[in-house]
Protein backbone atom coordinates (compact mmCIF):
# COMPACT_ATOMS: atom_id res chain seq x y z
CA UNK A 1 0.00 0.00 0.00
CA UNK A 2 3.13 2.10 -0.03
CA UNK A 3 1.21 4.19 -2.94
CA UNK A 4 -2.17 3.91 -2.38
CA UNK A 5 -4.36 7.27 -2.20
CA UNK A 6 -8.32 6.63 -1.72
CA UNK A 7 -10.48 5.42 1.05
CA UNK A 8 -10.87 1.23 1.98
CA UNK A 9 -13.95 0.02 3.48
CA UNK A 10 -13.41 -3.15 5.64
CA UNK A 11 -16.68 -5.21 5.78
CA UNK A 12 -16.87 -8.06 8.50
CA UNK A 13 -20.17 -9.92 6.58
CA UNK A 14 -20.21 -12.67 9.77
CA UNK A 15 -20.02 -10.05 12.06
CA UNK A 16 -21.96 -7.32 10.35
CA UNK A 17 -19.40 -4.50 11.48
CA UNK A 18 -17.17 -2.56 9.20
CA UNK A 19 -14.65 0.29 9.71
CA UNK A 20 -13.32 2.80 6.91
CA UNK A 21 -9.91 4.26 6.58
CA UNK A 22 -8.55 6.86 4.38
CA UNK A 23 -4.71 6.94 2.68
CA UNK A 24 -2.83 9.62 0.41
CA UNK A 25 0.42 7.92 -0.75
CA UNK A 26 -0.13 5.07 1.97
CA UNK A 27 -0.18 7.56 4.79
CA UNK A 28 -3.34 7.05 7.31
CA UNK A 29 -4.98 10.00 7.54
CA UNK A 30 -8.49 11.41 7.82
CA UNK A 31 -10.64 12.85 5.35
CA UNK A 32 -8.11 12.32 2.53
CA UNK A 33 -9.15 13.37 -1.22
CA UNK A 34 -8.81 12.40 -4.34
CA UNK A 35 -6.62 13.57 -7.04
CA UNK A 36 -8.02 17.06 -7.88
CA UNK A 37 -8.37 18.92 -11.60
CA UNK A 38 -8.83 22.94 -11.66
CA UNK A 39 -11.42 24.77 -13.67
CA UNK A 40 -12.02 28.38 -14.13
CA UNK A 41 -15.25 30.25 -14.60
CA UNK A 42 -14.72 33.66 -15.94
CA UNK A 43 -16.54 36.55 -13.96
CA UNK A 44 -16.43 40.59 -14.74
CA UNK A 45 -13.78 42.69 -13.59
CA UNK A 46 -10.73 40.35 -13.82
CA UNK A 47 -11.86 38.13 -11.18
CA UNK A 48 -11.71 34.29 -11.51
CA UNK A 49 -13.96 31.70 -9.27
CA UNK A 50 -11.42 29.24 -9.30
CA UNK A 51 -13.01 25.51 -8.73
CA UNK A 52 -11.35 22.27 -7.25
CA UNK A 53 -13.53 19.23 -8.35
CA UNK A 54 -12.64 16.09 -6.32
CA UNK A 55 -13.62 12.89 -8.23
CA UNK A 56 -14.14 9.74 -6.01
CA UNK A 57 -14.95 6.76 -8.23
CA UNK A 58 -15.54 4.02 -6.06
CA UNK A 59 -15.06 0.21 -6.92
CA UNK A 60 -16.05 -2.95 -4.69
CA UNK A 61 -13.88 -6.51 -4.57
CA UNK A 62 -14.31 -9.24 -2.30
CA UNK A 63 -11.56 -10.51 -0.39
CA UNK A 64 -11.79 -13.84 1.99
CA UNK A 65 -15.09 -12.78 3.13
CA UNK A 66 -14.47 -8.90 3.00
CA UNK A 67 -16.14 -6.46 0.50
CA UNK A 68 -13.34 -3.40 0.04
CA UNK A 69 -14.03 -0.46 -1.73
CA UNK A 70 -10.99 1.65 -2.83
CA UNK A 71 -10.59 4.94 -5.06
CA UNK A 72 -7.31 3.58 -6.72
CA UNK A 73 -3.89 0.92 -6.23
CA UNK A 74 -4.74 -1.74 -3.87
CA UNK A 75 -2.56 -4.68 -2.97
CA UNK A 76 -3.03 -6.36 -0.47
CA UNK A 77 -5.69 -8.77 -1.40
CA UNK A 78 -3.79 -12.50 -2.19
CA UNK A 79 -4.08 -13.41 -5.85
CA UNK A 80 -5.22 -10.26 -6.86
CA UNK A 81 -3.55 -7.76 -9.41
CA UNK A 82 -2.90 -4.28 -7.70
CA UNK A 83 -5.92 -1.73 -8.95
CA UNK A 84 -4.95 1.29 -10.83
CA UNK A 85 -8.03 2.91 -13.01
CA UNK A 86 -7.15 5.17 -15.39
CA UNK A 87 -11.62 5.84 -15.40
CA UNK A 88 -14.50 4.72 -13.77
CA UNK A 89 -15.25 1.17 -15.60
CA UNK A 90 -14.86 -2.37 -13.89
CA UNK A 91 -11.15 -4.03 -14.21
CA UNK A 92 -9.50 -7.06 -13.48
CA UNK A 93 -12.54 -8.22 -10.76
CA UNK A 94 -13.40 -4.95 -9.20
CA UNK A 95 -16.55 -3.56 -10.00
CA UNK A 96 -17.36 -0.07 -10.47
CA UNK A 97 -20.20 1.36 -8.48
CA UNK A 98 -20.28 4.74 -9.04
CA UNK A 99 -18.96 8.31 -9.21
CA UNK A 100 -18.89 10.83 -6.85
CA UNK A 101 -17.46 14.46 -7.38
CA UNK A 102 -17.55 17.55 -5.32
CA UNK A 103 -16.66 21.14 -6.13
CA UNK A 104 -14.98 23.92 -3.96
CA UNK A 105 -14.78 27.62 -5.23
CA UNK A 106 -13.21 30.47 -4.60
CA UNK A 107 -12.67 34.35 -5.90
CA UNK A 108 -9.21 35.31 -7.28
CA UNK A 109 -9.05 38.53 -8.12
CA UNK A 110 -6.48 39.51 -11.12
CA UNK A 111 -4.35 42.31 -12.36
CA UNK A 112 -4.88 41.90 -15.78
CA UNK A 113 -7.69 40.42 -17.75
CA UNK A 114 -7.40 36.42 -17.69
CA UNK A 115 -7.35 34.99 -21.40
CA UNK A 116 -7.81 38.37 -22.69
CA UNK A 117 -11.00 39.27 -21.06
CA UNK A 118 -14.66 38.40 -19.75
CA UNK A 119 -16.34 35.59 -21.87
CA UNK A 120 -17.69 38.22 -24.28
CA UNK A 121 -14.32 39.28 -25.57
CA UNK A 122 -12.26 36.88 -24.86
CA UNK A 123 -10.39 35.67 -28.61
CA UNK A 124 -10.44 31.61 -28.50
CA UNK A 125 -8.74 29.07 -30.78
CA UNK A 126 -10.64 27.50 -33.84
CA UNK A 127 -10.47 23.53 -34.06
CA UNK A 128 -11.08 21.07 -36.92
CA UNK A 129 -13.83 19.22 -36.32
CA UNK A 130 -12.35 15.93 -37.61
CA UNK A 131 -9.40 16.32 -34.77
CA UNK A 132 -12.15 16.92 -32.68
CA UNK A 133 -14.10 13.86 -33.45
CA UNK A 134 -10.96 11.89 -33.02
CA UNK A 135 -10.70 12.99 -29.53
CA UNK A 136 -13.87 12.66 -29.00
CA UNK A 137 -14.40 8.92 -30.31
CA UNK A 138 -10.91 8.57 -28.10
CA UNK A 139 -11.76 8.96 -24.96
CA UNK A 140 -13.35 6.35 -22.51
CA UNK A 141 -15.88 8.67 -20.64
CA UNK A 142 -17.60 9.66 -23.65
CA UNK A 143 -18.32 6.27 -24.79
CA UNK A 144 -19.37 5.01 -21.48
CA UNK A 145 -22.03 7.45 -21.26
CA UNK A 146 -22.98 6.97 -24.95
CA UNK A 147 -22.91 3.33 -24.24
CA UNK A 148 -25.53 3.63 -21.31
CA UNK A 149 -27.36 6.07 -23.63
CA UNK A 150 -27.61 3.26 -26.48
CA UNK A 151 -28.67 0.48 -24.05
CA UNK A 152 -31.03 2.26 -21.82
CA UNK A 153 -32.38 5.38 -22.82
CA UNK A 154 -34.31 5.13 -26.00
CA UNK A 155 -37.37 4.14 -25.59
CA UNK A 156 -38.08 5.96 -22.41
CA UNK A 157 -40.75 8.63 -21.41
CA UNK A 158 -38.49 11.31 -20.69
CA UNK A 159 -34.87 12.68 -22.11
CA UNK A 160 -31.44 11.77 -20.56
CA UNK A 161 -28.29 13.24 -20.38
CA UNK A 162 -24.86 12.78 -18.68
CA UNK A 163 -22.73 15.97 -18.66
CA UNK A 164 -19.50 14.99 -17.73
CA UNK A 165 -15.53 16.50 -17.83
CA UNK A 166 -12.50 15.12 -18.51
CA UNK A 167 -9.39 16.74 -18.05
CA UNK A 168 -5.59 15.51 -16.86
CA UNK A 169 -7.35 11.70 -16.83
CA UNK A 170 -9.53 12.55 -14.22
CA UNK A 171 -13.18 12.17 -15.33
CA UNK A 172 -16.77 13.14 -13.42
CA UNK A 173 -20.34 12.53 -14.21
CA UNK A 174 -23.60 13.98 -14.03
CA UNK A 175 -26.77 11.81 -14.87
CA UNK A 176 -29.63 14.34 -15.24
CA UNK A 177 -33.46 13.23 -16.64
CA UNK A 178 -36.21 15.54 -17.50
CA UNK A 179 -39.93 14.98 -16.89
CA UNK A 180 -42.26 12.29 -17.77
CA UNK A 181 -43.50 13.06 -21.25
CA UNK A 182 -41.99 16.77 -21.72
CA UNK A 183 -39.82 16.29 -25.03
CA UNK A 184 -37.11 18.70 -23.50
CA UNK A 185 -34.54 18.68 -20.36
CA UNK A 186 -33.50 21.42 -18.30
CA UNK A 187 -29.78 20.74 -17.37
CA UNK A 188 -28.07 21.57 -14.21
CA UNK A 189 -24.28 22.45 -15.05
CA UNK A 190 -22.49 23.75 -11.80
CA UNK A 191 -18.68 23.32 -12.97
CA UNK A 192 -17.03 23.19 -16.45
CA UNK A 193 -17.75 20.70 -18.38
CA UNK A 194 -15.93 18.94 -21.69
CA UNK A 195 -18.67 17.32 -23.22
CA UNK A 196 -22.69 16.31 -23.15
CA UNK A 197 -24.56 12.67 -24.50
CA UNK A 198 -28.28 13.02 -24.39
CA UNK A 199 -31.55 11.31 -25.51
CA UNK A 200 -34.68 12.09 -27.62
CA UNK A 201 -36.38 8.81 -27.36
CA UNK A 202 -39.56 7.88 -28.79
CA UNK A 203 -41.38 6.31 -25.16
CA UNK A 204 -42.69 10.31 -24.74
CA UNK A 205 -46.82 10.41 -25.16
CA UNK A 206 -49.02 13.51 -25.63
CA UNK A 207 -52.10 14.01 -22.33
CA UNK A 208 -53.98 11.68 -25.06
CA UNK A 209 -51.58 8.92 -25.08
CA UNK A 210 -50.32 9.82 -28.70
CA UNK A 211 -46.98 9.15 -29.72
CA UNK A 212 -45.08 12.80 -29.62
CA UNK A 213 -43.18 13.42 -32.56
CA UNK A 214 -39.47 13.37 -32.05
CA UNK A 215 -36.81 15.21 -33.89
CA UNK A 216 -34.50 13.06 -35.67
CA UNK A 217 -31.51 15.46 -35.55
CA UNK A 218 -30.29 17.88 -33.21
CA UNK A 219 -33.00 20.47 -32.45
CA UNK A 220 -32.65 24.46 -32.52
CA UNK A 221 -33.12 24.28 -28.28
CA UNK A 222 -30.07 22.32 -28.62
CA UNK A 223 -28.01 24.44 -29.87
CA UNK A 224 -29.70 26.78 -28.05
CA UNK A 225 -28.55 25.30 -24.71
CA UNK A 226 -24.79 24.67 -25.56
CA UNK A 227 -25.07 29.05 -26.21
CA UNK A 228 -25.79 29.26 -22.83
CA UNK A 229 -23.43 27.02 -21.88
CA UNK A 230 -20.77 29.22 -23.30
CA UNK A 231 -22.19 32.50 -22.64
CA UNK A 232 -21.60 31.19 -18.68
CA UNK A 233 -18.35 30.01 -18.80
CA UNK A 234 -19.48 26.01 -18.37
CA UNK A 235 -17.43 24.69 -21.29
CA UNK A 236 -14.04 23.98 -19.90
CA UNK A 237 -12.64 24.19 -23.59
CA UNK A 238 -15.18 25.56 -26.04
CA UNK A 239 -13.01 24.53 -29.24
CA UNK A 240 -12.89 20.76 -28.13
CA UNK A 241 -16.67 20.38 -26.33
CA UNK A 242 -19.12 17.76 -28.21
CA UNK A 243 -22.44 17.71 -27.64
CA UNK A 244 -23.95 13.92 -28.81
CA UNK A 245 -27.70 13.81 -29.66
CA UNK A 246 -28.57 9.96 -30.18
CA UNK A 247 -32.73 9.54 -30.73
CA UNK A 248 -34.93 6.38 -30.57
CA UNK A 249 -35.02 6.77 -34.51
CA UNK A 250 -32.06 5.68 -34.99
CA UNK A 251 -30.13 8.69 -36.05
CA UNK A 252 -26.88 10.02 -33.55
CA UNK A 253 -25.22 13.32 -34.05
CA UNK A 254 -22.00 15.20 -32.51
CA UNK A 255 -22.04 18.98 -32.47
CA UNK A 256 -18.59 20.88 -32.10
CA UNK A 257 -17.54 24.17 -31.99
CA UNK A 258 -15.49 24.75 -34.46
CA UNK A 259 -14.95 28.79 -34.29
CA UNK A 260 -16.20 29.93 -30.98
CA UNK A 261 -15.45 33.34 -31.98
CA UNK A 262 -17.77 33.58 -34.80
CA UNK A 263 -20.40 31.46 -32.80
CA UNK A 264 -20.38 33.72 -30.07
CA UNK A 265 -21.26 36.79 -32.52
CA UNK A 266 -23.72 34.21 -34.41
CA UNK A 267 -25.78 33.17 -31.66
CA UNK A 268 -26.41 37.08 -30.55
CA UNK A 269 -29.12 37.13 -33.47
CA UNK A 270 -30.05 33.68 -33.68
CA UNK A 271 -30.61 32.94 -29.91
CA UNK A 272 -32.51 36.14 -29.24
CA UNK A 273 -35.95 35.03 -28.41
CA UNK A 274 -39.50 36.72 -29.12
CA UNK A 275 -42.12 37.34 -26.50
CA UNK A 276 -43.47 33.80 -26.89
CA UNK A 277 -39.73 32.60 -25.77
CA UNK A 278 -38.65 31.00 -29.46
CA UNK A 279 -35.39 31.85 -31.05
CA UNK A 280 -35.35 32.86 -34.16
CA UNK A 281 -33.11 29.83 -35.31
CA UNK A 282 -35.86 27.66 -34.45
CA UNK A 283 -38.73 30.05 -36.37
CA UNK A 284 -36.19 29.71 -39.35
CA UNK A 285 -36.12 26.05 -39.56
CA UNK A 286 -39.17 25.40 -38.47
CA UNK A 287 -40.49 27.39 -41.72
CA UNK A 288 -37.75 25.86 -43.98
CA UNK A 289 -38.32 22.06 -42.22
CA UNK A 290 -41.98 22.26 -43.45
CA UNK A 291 -41.57 23.64 -46.62
CA UNK A 292 -39.08 21.01 -47.57
CA UNK A 293 -41.31 18.44 -46.49
CA UNK A 294 -44.39 20.07 -47.89
CA UNK A 295 -42.53 20.28 -51.37
CA UNK A 296 -41.48 16.00 -51.25
CA UNK A 297 -38.41 14.40 -52.26
CA UNK A 298 -37.10 15.02 -48.28
CA UNK A 299 -37.26 12.78 -45.67
CA UNK A 300 -37.99 13.98 -42.00
CA UNK A 301 -34.33 13.35 -41.20
CA UNK A 302 -33.55 14.81 -44.17
CA UNK A 303 -35.34 18.02 -43.97
CA UNK A 304 -34.38 18.25 -40.88
CA UNK A 305 -30.83 18.38 -41.41
CA UNK A 306 -31.03 20.65 -44.42
CA UNK A 307 -33.40 23.19 -43.15
CA UNK A 308 -30.60 23.17 -39.56
CA UNK A 309 -27.25 23.02 -41.79
CA UNK A 310 -28.85 26.00 -43.93
CA UNK A 311 -29.10 28.56 -41.07
CA UNK A 312 -25.96 27.07 -39.76
CA UNK A 313 -23.95 28.34 -42.02
CA UNK A 314 -21.29 30.80 -40.81
CA UNK A 315 -22.25 29.68 -37.51
CA UNK A 316 -18.58 28.36 -35.84
CA UNK A 317 -20.85 25.33 -35.39
CA UNK A 318 -20.12 21.97 -37.25
CA UNK A 319 -22.51 18.77 -37.28
CA UNK A 320 -21.16 15.35 -37.59
CA UNK A 321 -23.23 12.10 -38.14
CA UNK A 322 -22.55 8.85 -36.76
CA UNK A 323 -23.90 5.50 -37.02
CA UNK A 324 -26.50 4.20 -34.08
CA UNK A 325 -24.83 0.60 -35.41
CA UNK A 326 -21.08 1.23 -35.53
CA UNK A 327 -20.77 3.79 -32.56
CA UNK A 328 -16.73 4.19 -32.43
CA UNK A 329 -16.23 3.33 -35.94
CA UNK A 330 -14.14 6.90 -37.07
CA UNK A 331 -15.19 6.64 -40.69
CA UNK A 332 -18.80 5.80 -39.89
CA UNK A 333 -18.39 9.62 -38.61
CA UNK A 334 -19.20 11.64 -41.20
CA UNK A 335 -19.14 15.81 -40.93
CA UNK A 336 -22.12 16.87 -43.02
CA UNK A 337 -21.88 21.10 -44.86
CA UNK A 338 -25.33 22.56 -46.22
CA UNK A 339 -24.81 21.96 -50.46
CA UNK A 340 -26.38 24.54 -52.09
CA UNK A 341 -26.38 23.16 -55.62
CA UNK A 342 -28.09 20.29 -54.51
CA UNK A 343 -30.31 21.96 -51.68
CA UNK A 344 -29.35 19.14 -49.47
CA UNK A 345 -26.90 18.22 -46.82
CA UNK A 346 -23.74 16.95 -48.07
CA UNK A 347 -21.76 14.08 -45.69
CA UNK A 348 -17.58 14.33 -46.08
CA UNK A 349 -15.35 11.86 -44.66
CA UNK A 350 -12.57 13.16 -43.07
CA UNK A 351 -8.99 12.93 -44.68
Amino acid sequence: MNNFTGSILFENLDKNSYSKNYYINGSKIINAKSPVSTNSVLKPNYVVTECQTTAICTYFTNCNGYYVTAVSGVDFCPGEPIFIPSGCFSFNGWQYAGTEYRTSCHDVEYPDPPLGGSPTNITFPVSNPCAVKATTLSSPTWANTLNAAKDNWLALDHESAYTYTNINQLSTYSFQYGSRNEPFINLTVPVQITGMVHSHPTGIVDMNNNPVRMSPTPTPEDFAAIGTLFNTGKLAIPSTFTSTVITGLGSLYMISISDPNLFKTWMTTNFARDSDGVTLFEKNFTSLGNALLAGGGYSDRDAHETALLYYLQNSGIRMIRGDINNLYSSANWLPLNYNSSWYRTQATPCP
